[in-house]
């Protein structure tokens, strides 16, 4: 089965980019070879180096308002919905993330107020992806490259949903790549239960045709796979997979219907149906232009709470970006 959220992207620039410059997200290199046939032995990836990040490179939301400022709306169009991709696949997912959401100017804006990323998590992905994409091993890090999405999502009471995601990389046919590091491997009830539903929407949301996976050690003195028997490395890549967008359901539904499995899986109805419901409930709240709120979600109950938000740096933002 395949989802009826229909993605559409429209452009990409690079987050911090100050120039008017066409950017186009980073090629794969010849390491693509290892994702092409992943019967190859690939070689283990250190994880354990830093990666500089541009300090934009993790907020879509706040990066494609400045974009906008910068450039005007894409395509000329006043867009019903301005967001961010982790919104959308999160509330997809059902993952108990806080957003916010107001209406200016009549169109609504939607964002994450408080990102909990994982530095380290972020470097090891960064790390993984430049495997991929560096063209030398001197070759300097880069800030992360963004596209632009257009969506719309059937029984959804808007038609132009505007968004930012990031792209990892692109090939020679234009398809999106996105890089995951994970500890618990992808036989484990850990990653269907706890990782599979993010990474399915995150791709639809991200127009990402193959999501690139690597497995990784721990530290020596807690995990047993850098000692013998097997010796590997510590904090290296050992495993690589590749999952394509539309196969995860029926592979997680393949993983549930193991003999004595106690894992319940998901279906891509679940993730539109929250779509549906959340659109319906935000297009109800915010009707009048200045409102803030924030919308939470745990065990699939849902609240709203309205905000006095004077002073708010993403407000600010968001007015300052709304071109004339």
């Amino acid at each position: 089965m395949k989802t009826t959220v229909h993605v559409e992207t429209i452009g990409y620039f690079c987050a911090g980019n100050t120039e008017n410059i066409t950017t186009c997200p980073d090629s794969m290199n010849g390491n693509q070879k290892y994702i092409t046939n992943t019967n190859q032995t690939v070689p283990y990836i250190n994880l354990n180096q830093d990666v500089p990040l541009c300090s934009e490179d993790k907020n879509n939301f706040k990066s494609l308002l400045n974009h906008i400022c910068r450039k005007g709306w894409p395509k000329s169009e006043r867009p019903d919905v301005v967001t961010d991709q982790k919104v959308l696949s999160s509330v997809a997912a059902g993952a108990d993330t806080p957003i916010k959401f107001t209406r200016i100017a009549d169109i609504i804006f939607m964002w994450i107020e408080t990102e909990n990323e994982d530095a380290t998590q972020q470097n090891y992905e960064a790390v993984f992806k430049n495997f991929f994409t560096k063209n030398t091993e001197e070759e300097a890090a880069k800030c992360s490259k963004k596209a632009i999405f257009q969506s719309r999502i059937a029984g959804v009471p808007f038609s132009n949903i505007l968004y930012s995601g990031e792209v990892d990389a692109i090939d020679a046919n234009n398809q999106h790549y996105n890089f995951k590091v994970i500890r618990s491997a992808t036989n484990t009830l850990n990653f269907w239960e706890k990782k599979s539903a993010q990474f399915f929407w995150d791709s639809v949301f991200g127009n990402i045709a193959t999501l690139v996976v690597g497995t990784r050690t721990g530290e020596k003195e807690t995990d047993p796979k850098t000692r013998d028997p097997l010796f590997y490395p510590e904090l290296s890549i050992y495993k690589l997979e590749k999952f394509n967008q539309e196969s995860l359901p029926q592979q997680v539904a393949k993983f549930a219907d193991r003999p004595r499995s106690t894992f319940q899986s998901w279906s891509i109805i679940d993730g539109e149906t929250r779509l549906k419901e959340f659109f319906k409930l935000i297009k109800s709240t915010v009707t009048t232009n200045g409102d803030c709120f924030v919308y939470s979600q745990k065990e699939e109950k849902w609240t709203v709470e309205k905000l006095n938000d004077e002073g708010d740096e993403a407000l600010d933002i968001i007015l300052q970006s709304i071109p004339n």
